[in-house]
């Protein structure tokens, strides 16, 4: 898998997205990405209400292609914010760990399958 991953970022750097394209663009692709998988899915989901030999796999398929499509662009984006922090001089792993110690004594509950802090149910 580690190989995977360095192919996508090999594969940024040769289209010069990493180089030259920028944080909030790339969230952008990801957001992009996320409701091509979430369509897909409701396509395949629509799938499984059919008997099995009903069922057309190339959706399957689909959905598998567009989940990687996702991964791509997170994997891109990942990348670009290590790059972000190498520029502003800061550490991404103390970063994270500041939005760590945030979110960790945060209270809420699962609403339609998404975590919702209590401060706004």
């Amino acid at each position: 898998m580690i190989e995977l991953h360095e192919r996508v970022v090999e594969w940024g750097y040769e289209k010069e997205i990493i180089q030259k394209g920028n944080v909030l663009s790339q969230a952008g692709k990801v957001k992009e990405e996320a409701g091509e998988v979430i369509e897909a899915v409701d396509a395949w989901l629509k799938e499984l209400l059919l008997p099995a030999e009903n069922r057309d796999y190339k959706i399957l398929a689909h959905v598998m292609e567009e989940i990687g499509d996702l991964r791509t662009t997170l994997i891109l984006e990942n990348k670009m914010v290590h790059v972000l922090c190498s520029m502003l001089e800061v550490d991404p792993d103390e970063c994270l760990l500041l939005a760590l110690h945030k979110i960790e004594k945060r209270t809420g509950k699962i609403v339609d399958g998404v975590f919702v802090k209590s401060e706004d149910l």
